[in-house]
């Protein structure tokens, strides 16, 4: 699958399951009352949203650190939070420099060795310019390098109650700087500094590292804000390239399973039964939305929904929000119905297995081999014809540039010179790169020759010691 359809699918799934997190606010409060006892306010600082993303680029998700660093080439690990003393620095280090993917994630203050400083926030904006809805602690980050494949058509990040990064004191890797806070901030230490790096410590590393200094950015009630979603998709998409199928999440030292094992997504599906007519079928189809409309209804959902509005979102923009998500759901819900039944109209398009480079560069190779053999025995027959005799050397001593007979020096200069490029071609005994045009020209050119030359008696044959 490319990766603009896998970019495709990646948001289609954050349109899909993103309205679960819209009701997420930055200092967020769950309103009193029975309300307040049905709101998971867990799912605001979790990373279900995130771990989709990764397990959709081909990932699956594993709890053993044993087992990733048995393979770092095929790994991606994500630690986020508090980072566990199970996984050291050097050990981050070593699983990178072989080949592994790894995003640490912390806002806590955190000392990764060679890597980075994570110093603790959070970090203050002390004017309106950098804040997001008025928060003093939500930061917007605006300038990104455009030609990196994580940051390319970011506009703006939004941080929450972020920290900041800084080199180590004895040793300073290679950064490349994807964003940096802005200089009104405070602290004062903390002004300008990066936030999210690409790190390397080595030359010879061959993984990818990406450290961030607000893991925030990646759960599931920051990633409606601002381009965070865009972000998400874009590192999961890098941190998977490379035929990766190993993730190991961590979050606050605890290993992750799926993230379709979360709570969030355990619900009983309703059993489909085939339809037998097309009145069936039909009623089928307008069956489900209106028994989960009636089902919210009767629970009263919308109302809940709306009283946990996200504070500073004017009501009518929340409540076109929910809205649209509402109807995105129930589009999604009408074609998974229509394209999951067994009607078939089309024949499917046969699979194709797609040749490795190494394959490309295996059938080029033997193209140009077909081709300079056949280069080889133009020029051997035009020399057999003209000396006689099935011996190189003779055709060397009778026809080259250095030839002294007779016939061969009473030639023009361009005839003689024509005539050792193709003594070259049939007493070189290695495969000399010839390409179709090339193959053209040298039969036209031995074509040429012998029309002109048609008189050219056979040359002596006179043995070479």
């Amino acid at each position: 699958m490319n990766r603009f359809l896998r970019f495709v699918l990646s948001g289609m799934f954050l349109v899909c399951v993103l309205p679960m997190s819209m009701t997420a606010g930055f200092a967020y409060q769950a309103p009193s009352g029975d309300a307040q006892d049905t709101t998971d306010d867990d799912w605001l600082f979790r990373f279900e949203l995130f771990q989709g993303l990764l397990e959709q680029s081909g990932l699956t998700p594993v709890s053993s650190i044993d087992r990733i660093f048995a393979n770092p080439k095929q790994s991606v690990v994500i630690l986020t939070g508090q980072i566990s003393s199970s996984f050291p620095p050097r050990q981050m280090e070593a699983f990178c420099a072989q080949g592994g993917h790894l995003l640490i994630a912390c806002d806590t203050g955190f000392s990764a060795g060679r890597i980075a400083e994570f110093q603790r926030g959070p970090v203050i904006v002390r004017s309106n310019q950098n804040r997001y809805q008025g928060y003093e602690d939500c930061i917007v980050v605006s300038d990104f390098p455009t030609e990196h494949p994580i940051t390319s058509g970011i506009q703006q990040l939004v941080l929450n109650r972020t920290g900041w990064l800084e080199k180590p004191k004895w040793y300073l890797p290679e950064w490349r700087q994807l964003a940096n806070l802005p200089a009104n901030v405070s602290p004062h230490s903390s002004q300008s500094q990066p936030v999210i790096l690409q790190v390397e410590t080595t030359k010879q590393m061959q993984g990818r590292l990406l450290v961030a200094a607000d893991h925030s950015v990646f759960t599931n009630g920051m990633l409606w804000h601002g381009d965070n979603a865009l972000f998400a998709i874009q590192v999961a998409e890098w941190l998977a390239e490379g035929k990766r199928d190993q993730l190991l999440f961590i979050s606050d030292g605890q290993a992750l399973a799926g993230f379709l094992d979360s709570p969030a997504f355990q619900s009983v599906e309703p059993e489909i039964t085939p339809p037998v007519n097309l009145a069936t079928w039909l009623n089928s189809m307008m069956g489900a939305p209106n028994e989960s409309i009636h089902a919210i209804q009767q629970a009263n959902l919308i109302n809940q929904v709306l009283a946990q509005q996200p504070r500073g979102m004017k009501p009518n923009i929340y409540r076109r929000w929910l809205l649209f998500a509402f109807a995105t759901a129930v589009i999604i819900f009408t074609v998974w119905r229509f394209t999951s039944t067994n009607y078939n109209y089309f024949k499917a398009m046969p699979d194709r297995t797609m040749k490795s480079a190494l394959e490309l560069d295996h059938a080029e190779l033997s193209k140009q081999e077909g081709l300079s053999r056949a280069a080889s025995m133009l020029a051997r027959n035009l020399c057999r014809e003209l000396t006689g005799s099935t011996d190189s050397r003779v055709w060397v001593q009778q026809l080259s540039k250095q030839s002294l007979n007779k016939r061969i020096t009473s030639l023009d200069q361009n005839e003689r010179k024509r005539l050792s490029t193709i003594v070259d071609l049939a007493t070189n005994n290695r495969t000399v790169p010839v390409s179709k045009k090339k193959l053209e020209e040298l039969g036209k050119l031995i074509q040429d020759f012998r029309r002109r030359h048609q008189d050219l008696p056979a040359l002596s044959t006179e043995s070479v010691s």
